[in-house]
């Protein structure tokens, strides 16, 4: 069953996820667009914060099963409330002449054959995700051998979410005034000095901080 759960939250994420970058600049000027991603970002690692924190305090007081349907619960919450969003230009062409999946697909890879940048951009992902996917899965079990188990975890996690909040925080005060290329050479060069500084010193206090210039780093390469 947690298989399963997990399968199911990472499928809605599949969706969800292109839905909400997809639907922010019909909601915003686009000279705003970076200011408002900031904003997203920063309440969206708010509510994982208080999650992470929260999950650690139920699985220590009850399950891990309470947490998993509490999560659910939110999960429930958050679907409701986009039953309010109202997206415009949503309906703005005639059935007859929306464009299929594939025309967007080929629409979207011709503009990205335009920009070096953009080609790179989807490597680049895969990178990180090739990179920060084992941490993800081998930290659990090396908080146990440590001996502090899900409390540990869940610290390590919540630092994660501050600096994702802090990155949040960053492009929601300043915007399009920051650099991109030069913030994204940054992001990259902390995201492997803390990945590095994870695998020379894996006890629990270098852990939790250098989990904070993962966070940092991968909020400040993905809100822009």
């Amino acid at each position: 069953l947690v298989n399963a759960a997990a399968f199911l939250s990472g499928l809605a994420g599949i969706f969800a996820v292109p839905a909400t970058n997809a639907a922010l600049p019909m909601l915003v000027p686009e000279a705003e667009l970076p200011r408002a991603n900031g904003i997203l970002g920063g309440l969206s690692q708010s509510a994982y914060l208080l999650g992470t924190l929260g999950g650690g305090l139920i699985v220590s007081a009850f399950s891990p099963a309470a947490a998993i349907m509490a999560d659910g619960f939110g999960f429930l919450i958050m679907a409701s409330l986009l039953l309010f969003v109202q997206v415009p230009g949503r309906n703005a062409l005639p059935t007859g002449q929306r464009p299929g999946i594939w025309a967007d697909l080929r629409s979207g890879l011709k503009l990205m054959s335009r920009s070096r940048l953009l080609t790179f951009i989807p490597l680049l992902a895969l990178l990180i995700n090739i990179t920060t996917g084992p941490v993800m899965v081998v930290t659990p079990k090396l908080m146990e051998s440590l001996g502090y188990g899900a409390k540990g975890y869940g610290v390590f996690l919540a630092l994660e979410s501050v600096g994702l909040l802090v990155a949040g925080a960053i492009f929601g005060v300043l915007g399009k005034r920051i650099p991109l290329r030069l913030c994204a050479l940054l992001c990259f060069l902390l995201l492997s000095a803390s990945l590095l500084g994870m695998w020379l010193l894996p006890t629990y206090t270098p852990l939790i901080a250098f989990s904070f210039g993962v966070g940092l780093s991968i909020g400040l390469l993905n809100t822009p």
